[in-house]
């Protein structure tokens, strides 16, 4: 959505996922404890069959070759805050919504 030019949509994205996800941890109370990690811990990928199987939705598997954090961390850095180094030194023009 960044190298489309749809800022304001990933923002909106990125806004929402909070909410859901308190929502969910809220209903869901002892989470951490049935799941074995925080519920701010990044899974590895998403097992969102939480209909199909509730006990396990949003739970990582642990595997250590999926490098969702990376990705993660490379979406925020490079594509939101748009931080980049160059010849010059460093290049910051972050792709924020316009309010």
């Amino acid at each position: 959505m960044f190298a489309t030019g749809h800022h304001a949509q990933v923002i909106r994205v990125l806004d929402i996922l909070p909410d859901l996800k308190e929502q969910y941890f809220s209903r869901n109370k002892g989470h951490s404890i049935k799941h074995g990690q925080l519920h701010v811990f990044i899974p590895n990928y998403y097992r969102g069959t939480y209909f199909q199987f509730p006990d396990t939705a949003g739970k990582s598997s642990q595997l250590f070759n999926t490098a969702t954090v990376a990705w993660f961390s490379r979406c925020v850095i490079l594509e939101l805050c748009d931080l980049k180094g160059c010849s010059k030194g460093s290049v910051i023009s972050p792709k924020l919504p316009k309010h």
